[in-house]
């Protein structure tokens, strides 16, 4: 969600910076569909650092 408040954000200040005029709703439902996308179980994102990552295998912790 905070993916999609940040790009309509930005669409908000090109739209009061007078860049544009509006936003369709197709546009927007393209944007929805590229971060649905970019969580396929293939391309899940990370929040976990490398750093953390190693910290925790040298603690003995496994990983699933």
């Amino acid at each position: 969600m905070e993916q999609l408040w940040a790009w309509w954000y930005d669409q908000v200040v090109e739209m009061l910076q007078k860049r544009r005029t509006s936003v369709s709703v197709g546009v927007v439902h393209r944007r929805v569909e590229q971060i649905r996308d970019d969580y396929a179980a293939d391309r899940l994102p990370t929040l976990v650092e490398r750093s953390d990552w190693r910290a925790a295998q040298g603690r003995g912790v496994r990983s699933a």
